[in-house]
């Protein structure tokens, strides 16, 4: 290599490894607010590009005023998350290959096999750092559980109309045994949604619905399953909610006070899931 194109490779290197964020800058998070809009660019005049749930765990690049979700999808505001732990270490979700440059294109130093744990260092543009057996590479942020939740379900034209109808009730009331239209406990809360958008009669209790229709795989829900929990810890199906797609489900929550939106795959809704059910 002569001492021009020494030199261009050096650059280009530094220019790589000065962007690259250090992992003390990455962290776990949970949302604190209802709907949390995520931006495009790290500004509140920056076009939205989706939205977030209360208490919905989310994995961050950590800004002064803003943070880069690094599953890809943009920022979100500082203002509404909390953060938790550090993201020193991350599971594999699929078999992956550690490649020598953070560029799908870039040649492959050696593979690692599904549900390996691996410490990662640095962030860079949707990859990870990591150090195997003394070799330097980097790995996507997809391919683990930190960019799981980019994958996102498609839901239907119908369906989106149903979830901008579902969202309209977004803060209305709890109060324990009311059916609507502007109180709900959670049982009165889905069979309202039942009976006003699918015109099918449920009954006030959760525990009643849960034995009605067929039971579904949390991998397989669809946009209306019905999702049961167990939120005392007993064991016993207390509370209900109506799916609405990409890990969420919109309940009467009576520990929040209202009706919103929350995650059935991290924090207190995964820990008490108990099953889902679809009616028809």
């Amino acid at each position: 290599m002569n001492r021009i194109h020494r030199k261009v490779t050096i650059l280009i290197i530094f220019s790589l490894f000065s962007s690259i964020s250090f992992g003390d800058n990455l962290f776990q998070a949970k949302v604190k607010a209802d709907i949390l809009n995520i931006r495009s660019g790290p500004s509140i005049d920056s076009k939205k590009s989706g939205e977030l749930s209360d208490d919905q765990l989310i994995y961050i690049e950590k800004g002064k005023e803003f943070s880069m979700l690094l599953d890809g999808r943009g920022y979100v505001s500082n203002d509404f998350i909390s953060l938790g732990e550090e993201v020193s270490k991350v599971k594999l979700i699929e078999n992956v290959d550690v490649l020598g440059l953070p560029n799908k294109e870039s040649r492959v130093l050696l593979s690692m096999e599904k549900d390996t744990e691996i410490e990662v260092s640095r962030y860079y543009q949707g990859f990870f750092q990591v150090s195997i057996d003394g070799k330097l590479g980097f790995i996507p942020v997809t391919s683990t559980d930190v960019g799981e939740e980019k994958e996102e379900l498609s839901i239907s034209a119908d369906n989106e109309a149903l979830l901008k109808e579902f969202k309209t009730h977004l803060g209305k009331r709890y109060a324990w045994g009311q059916e609507g239209p502007n109180t709900f406990d959670c049982s009165g809360f889905t069979l309202f949604i039942y009976k006003k958008y699918y015109k099918y009669n449920l009954p006030h209790s959760s525990r009643s619905m849960s034995k009605l229709g067929t039971y579904v795989d949390k991998k397989d829900l669809i946009f209306g399953d019905l999702v049961f929990f167990t939120t005392d810890r007993s064991g016993n199906v207390n509370h209900v909610g109506v799916y609405i797609g990409n890990g969420q489900f919109i309940h009467a929550s009576s520990g929040k006070g209202k009706v919103i939106i929350s995650p059935i795959n991290s924090g207190f809704y995964d820990e008490t899931y108990k099953w889902a059910k679809r009616i028809f």
